[in-house]
């Protein structure tokens, strides 16, 4: 017997993997199939689905895992999917007055939502820095085009989004990157609804072990570089400073440590 599985994640290069083991069929020998949907909004939104139940299996942030696990959703932190931290580009509208990452203790920052990457992760600049994490300001945006017109209508200053995924907007002089912030602890992990915990998780860790697989086999492409700037619409340049510094576990991995340093910094923050 077949189960579907409701799998979330960002409509970004870091889950071709999944995708590349969703197309080999192999899922089907598992007697699992995935249905994969994409957030742009992010952490924060597929939380708020694996709650509820409307979702399965999700891709998530750490902090975001953290941040759900601490609050009391009913989720589950299976695995960790990257063993290897995000760089988050520290990004300005193109005009702004601000030159520097220590230039925004006042500014106001866009986010997707409360408990996404970006609101999380601007907490975390903010205990990086020395500012005081509770006299940030933020503005909802829902998503990366969000965030472009926040900037544009001057309803934001600051915006913290992976590095790679805004290169076309900082190359088209949309925004301006004053640095980067990477946090301590490995970006990704793979969570799952109570529910889906409690009824299948006997399918999902020989899941995870395909997407693995998708993993080494991308990775072992000749044209890696071109398979994922096609699908992304990234540089290939760009592409292979991002496959240097992006490490998916082999197998599935406790997230514990993981979460435990992620936990720490939202308590530090007083998010949590």
């Amino acid at each position: 017997m077949t189960t579907t599985l409701r799998v979330g994640g960002v409509p970004e290069h870091f889950n071709l993997p999944w995708h590349l083991a969703i197309e080999s069929g192999e899922a089907e020998g598992i007697g699992a199939a995935v249905d994969w949907r994409d957030y742009a909004s992010g952490t924060g939104a597929m939380l708020a689905d694996l709650a509820a139940a409307r979702l399965d299996l999700a891709v998530v942030l750490t902090e975001g895992a953290a941040f759900g696990l601490a609050r009391g959703l009913p989720i589950e932190a299976v695995s960790l999917y990257t063993a290897s931290p995000l760089i988050w580009g520290v990004h300005v509208p193109p005009a702004s007055d601000f030159v520097a990452i220590g230039d925004l203790g006042s500014a106001r920052f866009a986010i997707s939502r409360p408990g996404s990457g970006s609101h999380l992760m601007s907490l975390a600049l903010a205990i990086e820095q020395g500012w005081p994490a509770d006299g940030l300001v933020f503005e909802v945006v829902d998503d990366l085009p969000g965030a472009v017109e926040a900037f544009r209508e001057g309803r934001a200053d600051a915006f913290l989004w992976e590095h790679f995924t805004t290169g076309p907007q900082v190359e088209a002089g949309v925004f301006r990157r004053v640095g980067d912030f990477v946090p301590p602890w490995p970006a990704w992990v793979v969570c799952a609804s109570l529910s889906c915990w409690q009824r299948d998780r006997d399918r999902i860790a020989p899941l995870l072990e395909l997407v693995a697989d998708g993993a080494r086999r991308l990775l072992a492409a000749q044209d890696r570089a071109a398979l994922i700037a096609g699908r992304y619409g990234l540089g290939e340049p760009a592409v292979e400073q991002w496959l240097a510094t992006t490490e998916w576990v082999p197998r599935p991995t406790p997230p514990a440590d993981a979460i435990a340093k992620a936990r720490f910094m939202l308590e530090t923050a007083g998010a949590i």
